[in-house]
């Protein structure tokens, strides 16, 4: 059973990923509930939400396409109590190829350096994972004060503001279902004019299309590639 519910759904601009929860959000059933996390207050300083939501209100971040998850699901406290069996990698990897955002946010270098497994610096980093942009964000947790810098949020809260090529957005966000339904090859919306992108260019391949004449898809694992 999950500490606190994912809060998912198609058509995100972004999913922030924590660690895990801490033991007051755990005991609140509420995400960034902890005495002295700038999660909430930043959202609202960075033009996300339009006032500042309370932990309780979590669910209302689905209305401003903001979507939340942690790394770590069925435990929670503090980075020193979580155990290496904990992180569930696989799963979120998962849950990003489904549900494609724009950006998958990483609340805090822990989070990021597990799912990467490799150290990170802030910022936007070089991999994707399929279409979604990935970035790290310093952490908003009390406890993390010292290495707090907003400029990275604010540089955030920018690139999921940009818009993109007419009609690429509306493709990109259907992808999930289309590629299913066997509408639509991943090859086709990766390399197609409206993203921008060329045959043979690096990306990220999480399909392979059926046997000639099958006019299907089959989901693969993502495989963490370069971004364009």
């Amino acid at each position: 059973m999950f500490v606190l519910p994912d809060l998912l759904q198609l058509d995100l601009k972004v999913v922030f990923c924590g660690t895990a929860a801490g033991t007051q959000s755990a005991q609140a059933g509420a995400y960034y509930a902890g005495h002295g996390n700038r999660f909430w207050d930043t959202l609202f300083e960075i033009g996300l939400t339009p006032y500042k939501l309370e932990p309780h209100e979590f669910r209302s971040l689905l209305a401003y396409d903001v979507g939340l998850t942690d790394l770590v699901k069925i435990n929670c406290g503090s980075d020193d109590a979580l155990r290496a069996i904990d992180f569930d990698i696989e799963g979120l990897r998962a849950k990003i190829e489904c549900f494609a955002p724009q950006v998958l946010a990483f609340n805090g270098k822990r989070a990021a350096r597990e799912f990467l497994g490799r150290p990170v610096e802030y910022g936007q980093q070089p991999e994707c994972l399929g279409m979604t942009t990935l970035f790290v964000l310093p952490s908003t947790s009390g406890a993390a004060r010292r290495w707090w810098d907003v400029s990275h949020w604010e540089q955030l809260a920018r690139r999921v503001s940009k818009s993109t090529d007419e009609g690429g957005q509306a493709i990109y966000r259907l992808h999930p279902i289309l590629c299913r339904r066997g509408l639509l090859h991943w090859d086709d919306l990766r390399f197609g004019p409206s993203l921008g992108g060329a045959p043979g260019g690096s990306g990220l391949q999480v399909g392979r299309p059926t046997a000639a004449g099958g006019g299907g898809f089959h989901p693969g694992r993502p495989r963490l590639g370069r971004g364009p």
